[in-house]
């Protein structure tokens, strides 16, 4: 088994902007995966060639300025044209995470082939080398997951707290162990019916 070259994790994008530099098919792929997050989607290119009048996202139809990054969590860049190369050197001076479409060596993440049961999220990568395959496992898996195992995640989320509060007063000071011992248990038992039906 090989190793990584890419540590998967999920990064908070909430109150933040994603920026997608570019006005084709490329950036209408990746303005359709932001907007499922709570991140402001902001689309900047002088050429708009995709249609973005069906998506929640503010469209800067005109060049980039790097003032366009401010408060930027992520950039894509989907155009090959001089915003490219502007955008590009403005996102590596401010150190925001960077994907450069189609070009892996310029990369600083990948974009995943999602499965999304929100707050319950799956992503497939390839580190860019197989994306088709990584779409094709996201559908066997999602074939079998049931939508409802979204509902599961937020219902564990709101109980976090008060299943804490009933452990720790029951035995104080072994929360940490006890609650890895009783989440198990419990999320299985509630994701049985879940898991396809």
């Amino acid at each position: 088994m090989g190793r990584l070259n890419t540590f998967p994790l999920s990064l908070k994008v909430q109150g933040r902007r994603i920026v997608i530099v570019g006005g084709g098919e490329e950036a209408l792929n990746k303005a359709r995966l932001a907007v499922k997050t709570t991140a402001q989607v902001v689309i900047v290119s002088p050429h708009l060639e995709a249609d973005f009048s069906a998506l929640p996202v503010e469209v800067l139809e005109r060049r980039f300025q790097p003032s366009d990054l401010d408060n930027a969590a992520m950039v894509f860049v989907a155009d090959e044209g001089p915003d490219a190369a502007v955008a590009h050197d403005a996102a590596r001076a401010r150190n925001i995470p960077l994907n450069v479409v189609d070009v892996p060596g310029e990369c600083d993440f990948f974009t995943p082939a999602i499965i999304d049961r929100a707050p319950l999220t799956i992503a497939i990568s390839s580190e860019g080398r197989a994306p088709v395959l990584a779409r094709l496992v996201r559908a066997r898996i999602e074939a079998v997951l049931s939508p409802r195992l979204g509902n599961l995640a937020s219902l564990a989320g709101g109980l976090r707290h008060r299943v804490e509060s009933l452990i720790q007063r029951r035995r104080p000071g072994t929360v940490m162990k006890r609650r890895r011992a009783c989440w198990p248990r419990m999320s299985r038992r509630a994701a049985e019916p879940a898991w396809s039906g």
